[in-house]
């Protein structure tokens, strides 16, 4: 169905009337069309950029209301604006259908048009018109292209059918030609051209370059010549069906209008021409009226276009009326048709109808009953039952094929199927009959030789089976229960259906003895014995009666002579079987013997007597003498008696078949139900309010009693067992398909949202946050429809969704964090029905349930979810709105216990919060061992991402804690911390002593000083001790988390997502001048972009066994880790060390030595090496001196602009043939990658794109999951480079005359000599620091951290850290209480009294509430004392 997206302002002018949404979508159904969608241009265009466009970008783009009309695909004349305008008016009665005139020409010189013989090559047939005075404004001018366009789409069918040309007549000069001509003579200026093209030349360009024009080209392309319309100067107008000529341009100035539609067909062509002319005649000199022009064709025949003569019908009022239930006269439905544009005149109970031009659809009476029943109103039909009441039931027909089937698949056949229509190739010749062009029924216009008739026999396609699947392993035996169509002159129609049975064996051998047994077995199983060689009393009386079957021999072309048989039952040929003929196997290449039998099956459809059956549906008035029906045969498949089953199959099937009627016989087994609550709370604990969906998964004897067990798909632990007449009570009805689904669905996946950014108004922590809940709750509130209430929730294109209004107050502490973070303003807040998630939805996108919309809505739903494969979720949410109580308070009660109970019952929580006693608490307390939810805390946060200074206070025991998100659950101590998987101490200390040369971490200096590592295991634990930590939380990448001035040892996470994002960064920063130096270590990966970005750089490929950080145990050869040097100012120090300490440990990248690196040519291959990469491996962005944008350049740009030639805009680049302007959006990666180069530009980019997170939505930290977490079971390898000796120690770590001091104290304290490096020193120290602070001890004594595990020398160290660590966290601790103090009295100042009055109040109530109560007590005593007196 077309779709015609209209300016809403500029239509609601046209029809003279301002309108509701509400009551122009009313208007348009009953016109019968329909508002598909409401947007806006801008809308448009920020979803074709999938949300990478800034708002700044947009602020250009209309921001006018769009309204997408659906409309029938045979409506032409409702292609624009001009048509529905007119169309609703006339309906409306506003306007009166226009009268369409040719202009009259006497004395005036006709416009004419020659055709020319050769154009019957291409393009046969033209016709024209013209509009004279024509006005154009901007919204006329943009109607009439659009309307050239979507008939182009529709019934030109891509300009295949019919091609339109408009022309400003004042540029060209008649009479006209219509001619064909070689490519080479056709030269024009085309359309949005500046230079001439012969026509070959022209349609390369656009093939190549043009992505709209290029689909048109191939229509005439391989054609010797192109058909050109040409004026009597021999100017090209246009080249149909590409392009117009740029000469005869149509401008908003143009005031006559030449327009012809060059076409394959004539019929199509006239209508396009009528459409056209007929919306824009509209805005001539003298509206409506239309000039003709006389065109000449190729036969010398003279006619005029356009024909604006309307179409005639006579109607039948009966006809009308019998098939709209009405009871209407002439005279009325005259005026009816009036409305919908047809002019019509009633004389007795006929019409005499007249159709415009613009109602080409209206081809027959029934055309024109469909348009008195539109205008009289779909709603305003009579609505009456129908006089006949029919109940359906399973055909015998498909009963006994149904069971035929199972029969020859227990025989070990598989069952096919094949296509009902086959070429007459397949159906004749290559079975070896004669083409006989009357005995099958032939495809009129077959879209592909393969479908040309209906087949005749079943065997062609079973064979063509067995061709294509030569690759089989033998035997083959296939088989098929279809129908064939044969010719019949006693039907209305003029042929049958008739239900066959076909089975072919493929083997080494014919196998002609299988085909022959599978017969007999049918035969046996259908009760009908064989004529000779029945011996049983009851088949000799079955014989006398004449139910038998025999064969005789018999000749066929089919199957090779002798041995084919055919197959006689009933007094009449059923069928044949035999050896295929070899010639026929040729045909259809299948290398080895076939044998088939192919029998008819509907004369065995009969009841148990042998009384013929029916093989078709028929009405029930029909059947009331029927013996099949009196005789409970015709009944449903599952439950079919037995004695039916001997009367269709015969006694030896009825047997076979009984087991398995009988577990069917009870009409519930995989039944869908809706168990209710009170039910489930026998079989389980707790209370399940509503009704719950499950399925019976068995049914079973329990004594005397049938009983089903069901399955809850809800709570899959409770398992119920109810007696089958209880569970008929609570079936869901179904249909077989939405039942096949639902036995093969997988259990129901809740979904979860990925957590958003809060907005910057937004409080995230601290008393405010509490108050902004408490301000939105009280929101909720306030809203029209109050929480608990049942409403549609319209999701665009995914439909309406069954939801109920929800509130903050009921939420769960896991889930707020969400759903404060994406509110949105005058929105409600609905939690979803089936999925369990929730999402703030406009007032327009909710609408209230009600019994009268929720079937329509339901209906529309299952189909969405039937297209969509969502069935069993659409169901599971519908069940779940039809279990809603009335109760708004109890609706919500219900449906929080249902989340709450599935998700326990699931395991989705485990940790319950202290405060709330709610799941999902990630907080827990090391002191006493509690959890809690982050709004739960004293000093509450939004999620654990926003508690202060990474603090949190215990709300139970008072104690400061740490929060780490690696390991925030387990203590933090050297037991917990293992180095395996972790950069080795000796590459750590090459680089930052060796390479870097870098100050040794000391006593005073527990840290690597101006060293970085961006990517930290922890900082509590950090496996590189530098200077500068950023962990996951902190994210390195992220451009406020400066690099500048530190060296950097960097080993990302070798995940190619992480990996790729740090080395780009690197490189970047490296080129920028930012750091003066980075070791990378990275995996080996030649085949990623960003490894050859680094090919520039030193590189020594590592030796298998010195990376002792990953298993290699299981790793194939080849691959491996690389370790790279980044320098660019001081690279001529840094290399050369850099290969010195590394060489001995792998292999360089190029065969080099140290001689090599002082020398020139080592520097020029570098610099080549870097040209290289940067001309083939890395973007190069340039900034825009016009408009400040950064665009993705050509290496070429970069050199030019290097050599002093600063001047650059977006107009000097092309990309594919086309040059861009300042106008010309950036692409994604322009984005992705332009914020870095303008990170010191405030103005190029919002804040949104300023951190790397906030480009690219699905870079993602590691998870929890990928963290490796320490273990104390394994033990650290010994490294070769550990220094062993305490006097070497001593030296490193203090060089000054502490050392004895530290040896006499280590001898007098017995303290175990340890061998600390550096490195281990500076680790130590920063555990016991934090071990210190978290135990509270704030400025330690060498004692407090010995007793933690510690030396003399790492007490020293840690003392530094942990006093400077304390004093910023006391400071911060107590200017929070301070701020919850000032709160609370401000609270208590602002509540106190008015609470005070209340309670005043109250009391007083009581008192009197009392009094009451006495006064009534005694007045019921003295009426009893004087009753008993």
């Amino acid at each position: 169905m077309p779709i015609v997206g209209l300016n809403r302002d500029k239509l609601f002018e046209a029809l003279g009337e301002k309108f509701s949404e509400e009551e122009f979508e009313s208007l348009c159904f009953e016109y019968g069309i329909e508002l598909d969608d409401v947007t806006s241009e801008r809308e448009l265009v920020r979803k074709e950029l999938q949300s990478s466009a800034t708002q700044k970008g947009l602020e250009d783009i209309s921001d006018e209301v769009i309204y997408k009309i659906d409309i029938p695909a045979n409506r032409y004349d409702m292609l624009c604006l001009e048509g529905i305008a007119r169309a609703l008016n006339v309906f409306r009665g506003k306007m009166d259908p226009p009268k369409y005139s040719l202009a009259d020409m006497s004395g005036k010189e006709l416009q004419r048009l020659v055709v020319k013989p050769e154009t019957s090559l291409v393009r046969p047939f033209v016709v024209c018109a013209v509009l004279r005075g024509i006005t154009f404004d901007a919204t006329r001018y943009n109607s009439f292209i659009d309307l050239q366009d979507k008939l182009h789409q529709n019934l030109c069918r891509q300009r295949t059918l019919v091609a339109i040309g408009t022309h400003d007549l004042s540029t060209v000069k008649g009479p006209f030609t219509y001619e064909a001509l070689p490519p080479e003579d056709i030269k024009f200026v085309p359309l949005k051209q500046t230079r001439e093209f012969n026509a070959k030349d022209l349609l390369e360009y656009y093939a190549a370059n043009d992505q709209k024009l290029k689909r048109y080209v191939p229509i005439i392309q391989s054609s010797v010549v192109y058909p050109v319309i040409m004026d009597a100067d021999r100017h090209v107008l246009s080249l149909p069906p590409v392009i117009n000529g740029a000469r005869s341009a149509i401008t908003m100035n143009t005031k006559d209008v030449f327009i012809e539609c060059t076409a394959t067909d004539l019929t199509k062509a006239k209508i396009v021409l009528n459409t056209v002319c007929a919306m824009f005649s509209e805005y001539c000199s003298t509206p409506f009226e239309i000039e003709p022009v006389e065109v000449v064709d190729a036969t010398g025949k003279t006619a005029y276009y356009p024909d604006v003569s309307p179409k005639r019908f006579n109607v039948d009022m009966d006809y009308v009326n019998s098939c709209t239930g009405l009871d209407i006269r002439s005279s009325d439905a005259a005026s009816l048709l009036k409305k919908m544009q047809l002019d019509a005149t009633a004389e007795g109970k006929a019409l005499h109808v007249l159709a415009p031009i613009t109602r080409s659809d209206v081809l027959h009476s029934c055309d024109v009953m469909e348009d008195v029943a539109i205008a009289y109103g779909y709603d305003n039909l009579p609505i009456e039952p129908p006089m006949i009441a029919t109940t359906g039931k399973e055909n015998p027909l498909s009963q006994l094929c149904e069971l035929l089937r199972i029969e020859c698949a227990t025989s070990g056949f598989t069952e096919v199927l094949t296509w009902a229509l086959c070429s007459r190739k397949e159906n004749f010749t290559d079975i070896r009959k004669e083409d006989d062009p009357t005995a099958a029924v032939s495809i009129g216009n077959p879209a592909t030789s393969e479908f040309e008739v209906c087949r005749t026999t079943l065997l062609p396609g079973m064979l063509k089976t067995i061709g294509a699947n030569k690759d089989t392993p033998l035997p083959m035996k296939l088989f098929e229960v279809s129908d064939v169509i044969l010719i019949d002159d006693t039907t209305d129609v003029g042929a049958r259906n008739e239900r066959r049975l076909v089975a072919i064996n493929c083997d080494k051998t014919s196998g002609f003895e299988v085909v022959h047994g599978l017969l007999n077995r049918v035969m046996q199983v259908l009760g009908v014995p064989h004529e000779k060689f029945s011996s049983s009393p009851k088949d000799l009386m079955k014989v006398q009666k004449g139910i038998s079957y025999s064969w005789e021999a018999d000749d066929s072309e089919t199957y090779f002579k002798g041995r084919h048989a055919s197959i006689y039952a009933m007094g009449q040929k059923v069928g044949e079987f035999g050896v295929v003929h070899p010639e026929v196997l040729q045909s259809f290449d299948i290398p080895y013997p076939v044998s088939a039998v192919e029998i008819s099956l509907e004369t065995f459809v009969f009841d148990q007597n042998y009384n013929k059956l029916p093989t078709h549906i028929w009405m029930s008035h029909g059947v009331g003498n029927n013996n099949a029906v009196k005789q409970n045969v015709y009944i449903q498949f599952g439950n079919l008696p037995t004695h039916a089953i001997e009367g269709c199959l015969g006694v030896a099937a009825s047997s076979q078949f009984n087991i398995h009627f009988k577990m069917r016989r009870t009409g519930v087994l995989r039944k869908e139900v809706l168990i209710p609550g009170e039910i489930l709370e026998k079989f389980g604990s707790g209370n399940y309010p509503g009704r719950h969906h499950g399925s019976v998964v068995k049914v079973e004897t329990n004594g005397d009693q049938m009983v089903a067990q069901i399955r809850m798909t809800d709570f899959k632990s409770i398992r119920v067992t109810l007696p089958v007449t209880q569970v008929r009570e609570y079936i869901l009805e179904t249909k077989g398909s939405e039942r096949r689904t639902k036995r093969q669905r997988a259990e129901t996946q809740y979904s979860s949202w990925k957590r958003p950014t809060p907005p910057p108004s937004m409080p995230l922590q601290g008393p405010a946050l509490r108050d902004h809940i408490q301000k939105v709750e009280s929101e909720c509130q306030k809203m029209r429809n109050k929480p608990g209430t049942r409403c549609w929730v319209n999701l665009g294109p995914h439909g309406n969704w069954p939801a109920i209004i929800w509130s903050i107050k009921h939420c769960r502490k896991d889930d707020l964090a969400d759903v404060l973070m994406t509110r949105r303003s005058g929105a409600y807040l609905v939690k979803f029905y089936g999925e369990h998630s929730f999402g703030w939805f406009s007032q327009k996108q909710v609408r209230i349930a009600n019994d009268q919309t929720d079937p329509d809505m339901k209906e529309s739903l299952s189909l969405w979810g039937k297209r969509h494969k969502k069935a069993r979720l659409v169901k599971l949410a519908i069940m779940e709105l039809q279990s809603a109580e009335k109760d708004r308070g109890t609706e919500l009660q219900r449906v929080a216990s249902l989340y709450d109970m599935h998700t326990v019952a699931n395991k989705r929580y485990k940790d319950i919060c202290q405060e709330c006693s709610a799941p999902g608490a990630p907080l827990k307390c090391p002191g006493c061992d509690r959890k809690f939810h982050t709004l739960c805390l004293i000093c509450p946060a939004l999620t654990d991402q926003y508690l202060p200074d990474r603090m949190w206070r215990c709300p139970c025991c008072d104690l400061n804690n740490e929060y780490n998100d690696s390991d925030h659950a387990e203590d933090m101590n050297e037991e917990n911390t293992e180095r395996m998987g972790l950069t080795p101490d000796w590459i750590i200390s090459k680089a930052a002593f060796d390479v870097f040369g870098l100050q040794r971490p000391t006593v005073s200096n527990p840290s690597i000083l101006k060293l970085l590592d961006p990517c930290t295991n922890s900082k509590v634990a950090p496996n590189i001790p530098a200077e500068k930590l950023y962990d996951r939380m902190d994210n390195g990448l992220k451009l406020t988390n400066s690099w500048a001035g530190y060296y950097v040892i960097l080993n990302p996470d070798f995940s190619s997502q992480i990996q790729w994002r740090f080395v780009n960064r690197a490189i970047d920063e490296v080129e920028n001048g930012s750091v003066p130096a980075i070791i990378l270590i990275c995996r080996n990966s030649t085949d990623t972009a960003f490894y050859q970005r680094l090919r520039p750089y030193p590189r020594v490929h590592l030796k298998r066994m010195a990376v002792l950080f990953k298993d290699y145990s299981s790793t194939p050869i080849g691959f491996g880790i690389s370790i790279f040097c980044l320098a660019k100012a001081n690279r001529e120090s840094l290399y050369p060390k850099f290969y010195s300490a590394f060489e001995e440990h792998g292999e360089p990248n190029i065969p080099v030595d140290k001689s090599l690196v002082q020398t020139d040519e080592f520097w020029a291959l570098l610099d080549r090496l870097s040209d290289f990469v940067g001309n083939y491996h890395r973007d190069h962005w340039v900034k825009c001196n016009l408009c400040a944008k950064w665009r993705i350049v050509p290496h070429s740009t970069v050199v030019d602009l290097s050599s002093g030639n600063d001047q650059w805009d977006c107009s000097m680049l092309s990309k594919g043939g086309i040059q861009s302007t300042c106008a010309t959006p950036l692409t994604r990666m322009e984005y992705i990658g332009g914020h870095y180069v303008a990170r010191d530009e405030d103005d190029v980019f919002d804040p949104e794109y300023k951190t790397f997170d906030g480009i690219v939505p699905d870079v993602k930290c590691p998870k929890k999951s990928e963290v490796q977490i320490p273990s104390s079971k394994k033990r650290r390898q010994g490294n070769p480079h550990l220094y062993t000796k305490l006097n070497k120690i001593i030296q490193e770590i203090e060089e000054n005359t502490m050392s004895d001091t530290i040896c006499n104290r280590i001898s007098s304290e017995n303290i175990d000599l340890k061998s600390y490096t550096a490195l281990e020193l500076a680790r130590k120290a920063r555990m016991a620091a934090n071990k210190a602070y978290l135990a509270r001890v704030g400025n330690i004594s060498d004692e407090d951290v010995n007793n933690a595990g510690c030396g003399f020398l790492v007490s020293k160290a840690a003392k530094k850290l942990a006093s400077h660590v304390a004093k910023d966290a006391c400071s911060a601790e107590i200017e929070r209480a301070r701020q919850i103090y000032t709160k609370v009295n401000a609270v208590l100042s602002e509540e106190e009294a008015p609470l005070l009055r209340e309670l005043e109040k109250i009391r007083n109530a009581k008192n009197q509430a009392k009094n009451n109560l006495e006064a009534a007590v005694s007045a019921a005593r003295i009426i009893e004392e004087e009753l008993s007196a």
